[in-house]
């Protein structure tokens, strides 16, 4: 059980830590290419695969997701984070048309943490969460972190948004998957399970230092 309390306080440690880093470094923490806006199909196809991974609040979400999709059965475990890739695009295509929604730009950094407060919690307090609640969590935050992403790209050519949404489509689907399959080999698919709670209550707290950080 000691080795399980210092394990559980070293990955919370851990994801402050990640919290902290992205408060530091927002620039590096979103943008795989600085502050250029990616102009080739290549560069669009890079900064998409890497937008969701160094935007450390993006990832903790993803890891949120890959935990909760473990909740459920198959083949709902692999369709629902569908969904929430299905709202990054739609968030992304929102921004870029940009018109009535310009207002919400200031509000995405903060509704993007506050997903991995949510997913965070979740996974702490509500293991027995369903379907359809899940799908509704993960439509609404990839509209969210869809808008966040389109902020990479505003001003690019369109071969290179279109290489952007492929690249953090594929990524950010693969991260969830993968992620789940990983967490079900280690044990983490009974519902009781301690050390996803444990987890879940980690990235509550890193997505709440973002939050308020």
């Amino acid at each position: 059980m000691y080795d399980s309390f210092k394990s559980s306080r070293a990955l919370t440690l851990l994801l402050l830590g990640a919290g902290a880093a992205l408060n530091a470094a927002p620039a590096f923490a979103h943008h795989f290419m600085g502050d250029k806006i990616p102009q080739t199909l290549t560069d669009g196809l890079l900064s998409g695969l890497a937008h969701p991974i160094i935007g450390v609040d993006h990832l903790l979400f993803l890891a949120a997701g890959a935990l909760l999709s473990l909740l459920l059965r198959t083949p709902a475990r692999y369709a629902v984070p569908a969904l929430f890739v299905l709202g990054t695009l739609a968030g992304t295509a929102i921004d870029l048309g940009g018109g009535a929604v310009a207002g919400f730009l200031p509000f995405v950094e903060p509704l993007v943490a506050l997903s991995v407060v949510v997913g965070g919690a979740l996974l702490l307090f509500r293991p027995d969460v369903g379907v359809t609640a899940l799908a509704a969590l993960f439509s609404t935050a990839g509209v969210v972190h869809g808008y966040a992403y389109a902020q990479s790209i505003v001003g690019a050519e369109a071969s290179a948004v279109g290489a952007y949404l492929v690249g953090f489509t594929f990524i950010q689907y693969l991260v969830i998957v993968a992620g789940t399959i990983a967490a079900e080999r280690f044990g983490l698919a009974v519902r009781a399970s301690r050390t996803r709670r444990g987890i879940g209550g980690a990235l509550a707290l890193a997505g709440t230092f973002i939050l308020f950080g």
